[in-house]
C-alpha cells in the first residue's frame, strides 16, 4: 500500500475516533438512564379482598389549570373536593406511552438509543401494574383510547376506540357490551380527545375548553355509574403549555384525583407520576417496587383501608438513595473522553495544515459544543414537538 494511501486511511480511522469520543461525550453527558435499579425487587404486599371495585379514568394532556377550573370540570373539581386531589410532576419525557409506562412500573426509565423500545411494550411478566393484577387473577377491562393496547395481554376484557369526542361519548355503553355482568374488579376508562385539541388549538381556543367539558361530564357519568362503593381514580400522563405542547423543560404540571371509600375526604398533596404505582400496589394488594416518594400513605389512604390485607406503611415503599459516585464517574470518563477527542481533533486539522494554534482552538471549541449539547440535552429538545403515532418519532427527540 502506498504511504499516501496509508496515511489517507490513518487520517480516516483518526477521523472516526474522534466523532465517536465526541459522541460519547453527549451521551454521558446528556441524562444516563434510568429505570428499575438491578437487583432491585417487588415488595409482597399479600392479596387484598377487593371490598371495592376500581375505576381508573385515564385524561391524556389532563393540565393542573383545566382540572382545576370549576368551570370547565366541575365534576373533577367535586370528585376533588370528597378525595384526595394530587399535584403531579409528569415523567421526564412527558410523552403519553413513557408516562404510562412510569405510572404502571413505579419508575420513568427510556433510552437515549432505543428509538422504538421507548415507543413500543414488549410483554414482559410482572413488570408493571397491569402484569401483577392479572398474575393474581384479578380481572381488568379496558374501553377507550388505544393508549393502554399495549397492555391487553394482561387485560380480562378491552374495547378501544379512535379517541376523539364521539367514541368517548360512548365509553360506559362500550363497556357494558364487553362487560355486562361488571365481572372486572379494575376498569380503565381511556380519553386521547384532550390531548389532540390541546395541540391542534392551544389553551386559548373554544374548542379546547368544549373538549374538557365533554371529558369532564363522562367523568361525572362514570362516577355516578361506579356509586358509592367502589374506588375512583382520575389522572393525567402530563399537562401542556398554553401552546399545547408537553417536551422536557416545559410547563407541564398534570393532576390526579383518588376518590371513595378508600381515601382521605378534603386533601391536597402534591407527588411524582411514579408514586401512583405504589399507592395503587398497595390499594391493590399486589407486588409493589421499592419507588416512592410521595406522602405518607396516612394521608392519603382512610383509617384501616390497608389493614385488611397487610399492616403496610409507604415507608416500606420508598424509593433507595441514588449512589452519588455513578454521576461523578459519569462526568469523570466524559473528561477523558473530551480530552482525548479534542487531541485528536487538533491533530487532524494540524495535518489538515490549519496551524499548531488555530487547529487546537477549533478542535477545542468543536468538542465543546457537542458536550454543551449533551448537558443540554432536554433543553434542547423543547424546539422539536412530534407528536405523531409512529415509533421512529423517538429519533426526532434526539435532534434539537
Amino acid at each position: 500500500m502506498a504511504p499516501s494511501s496509508r496515511q489517507r486511511l490513518a487520517k480516516y480511522g483518526l477521523l472516526l475516533c474522534a466523532q465517536l469520543l465526541a459522541l460519547l461525550v453527549f451521551a454521558l453527558l446528556s441524562r444516563a438512564e434510568s429505570g428499575r435499579p438491578p437487583g432491585t425487587r417487588d415488595v409482597p404486599l399479600g392479596r387484598a379482598e377487593f371490598p371495592h371495585k376500581l375505576a381508573i379514568v385515564f385524561v391524556d394532556s389532563l393540565s393542573d389549570r383545566v382540572a382545576r377550573d370549576v368551570r370547565v370540570m366541575p365534576h373533577l373539581h367535586a370528585l376533588a373536593e370528597s378525595g384526595v386531589a394530587l399535584e403531579v410532576t409528569p415523567c421526564r419525557d412527558q410523552l403519553t406511552y413513557l408516562c404510562l409506562r412510569a405510572l404502571l412500573t413505579g419508575y420513568d426509565e427510556s433510552s437515549l438509543l432505543a428509538l422504538r423500545g421507548n415507543f413500543s411494550h414488549d410483554k414482559a411478566e410482572s413488570d408493571n401494574l397491569l402484569d401483577r393484577l392479572a398474575e393474581a387473577g384479578r380481572r381488568v377491562a379496558m374501553v377507550g383510547s388505544h393508549d393502554f393496547e399495549p397492555y391487553q395481554s394482561a387485560q380480562f376484557t378491552a374495547k378501544f376506540g379512535p379517541g376523539n369526542q364521539d367514541s368517548e361519548r360512548r365509553l360506559l355503553s362500550d363497556l357494558a357490551a364487553i362487560d355486562p355482568s361488571r365481572q372486572a374488579e379494575v376498569t380503565i376508562f381511556g380519553f386521547s380527545n384532550g390531548d389532540r385539541t390541546a395541540h391542534a388549538f392551544g389553551t386559548a381556543n373554544s374548542e379546547y375548553s368544549s373538549a374538557f367539558s365533554a371529558i369532564d361530564d363522562a367523568i361525572g357519568q362514570i362516577a355516578s355509574w361506579a356509586g358509592r362503593d367502589t374506588d375512583l381514580f382520575v389522572f393525567g400522563d402530563h399537562g401542556h403549555d398554553e401552546m399545547g405542547r408537553h417536551l422536557p423543560g416545559l410547563a407541564s404540571t398534570t393532576y390526579a384525583v383518588y376518590a371513595g371509600p378508600s381515601f382521605r375526604h378534603g386533601v391536597e398533596l402534591q407527588a411524582r407520576l411514579t408514586d401512583h404505582r405504589a399507592i395503587l400496589g398497595a390499594l391493590l394488594g399486589v407486588p409493589t417496587p421499592p419507588s416512592y416518594t410521595g406522602p405518607d400513605f396516612a394521608r392519603i389512604f382512610a383509617p384501616g383501608a390497608l389493614n385488611r390485607a397487610t399492616a403496610l406503611d409507604s415507608h416500606e415503599l420508598v424509593a433507595p438513595s441514588r449512589r452519588a459516585g455513578v454521576a461523578g464517574l459519569r462526568w469523570i470518563l466524559a473528561g477523558f473522553a473530551l480530552i482525548a477527542a479534542i487531541a485528536i481533533g487538533h491533530h487532524l486539522l494540524d495535518l489538515a495544515g490549519l496551524g499548531r494554534a488555530l487547529s487546537w482552538l477549533a478542535s477545542a471549541l468543536a468538542m465543546s459544543l457537542m458536550a454543551l449539547a449533551g448537558a443540554g440535552y432536554d433543553v434542547l429538545r423543547q424546539h422539536i414537538h412530534d407528536h405523531g403515532s409512529e415509533p421512529e418519532r423517538s429519533f426526532y427527540l434526539l435532534v434539537p
